[in-house]
């Protein structure tokens, strides 16, 4: 399977819209409130992905097709100060699960961003806690931590990658 990742051009948000509409409308399961307009599910920083240089848009391709995307931003931890990039959403097409596309798309990412990371995933999302925790895990050798966070429905990740 040939996959490939690359940064989304700016001509290419009504993609990114498109595919966030099928993500939006999957996290509305799990009691996420999303905003609707004219009958379009709303990402209320979709243009910040283009416009903040700590934010970058990810599509992904499977074939040369698009499979997925990924929308990844830079911060500091707040805890330690300490740069640390966050994958703030992912998705995989439906058709293109359980394939180890998502995996290969993951790590493709920690690879091309080496450093601290960090994700949450919903605490009622049982296959992305799955996926998340076992792609992780693979990925570092189990040397990561999950954090239970009290005061939200989320999960947390935190790991280190070094460059390979």
């Amino acid at each position: 399977m040939k996959t490939s990742i690359r940064l989304a051009e700016a001509n290419e948000r009504n993609v990114f819209d498109d595919l966030l509409q099928l993500y939006l409308k999957e996290i509305q399961f799990f009691d996420i409130k999303v905003s609707s307009f004219e009958g379009r599910l709303i990402y209320p920083y979709l243009d910040h992905y283009w416009q903040n240089p700590k934010r970058s848009p990810f599509l992904f391709f499977k074939e040369q097709q698009i499979a997925g995307f990924a929308l990844v931003r830079t911060d500091t931890d707040p805890s330690n100060g300490v740069p640390v990039t966050e994958i703030s959403d992912f998705f995989i097409l439906n058709r293109l699960r359980h394939q180890g596309l998502g995996r290969r798309m993951a790590v493709r990412l920690w690879e091309r961003l080496p450093g601290n990371w960090r994700l949450e995933v919903l605490k009622g999302n049982r296959e992305a806690l799955y996926f998340w925790e076992r792609t992780i895990g693979q990925y570092t050798g189990y040397r990561f931590q999950r954090n239970n966070l009290a005061k939200s429905s989320n999960i947390e990740f935190l790991f280190h990658n070094r460059p390979h």
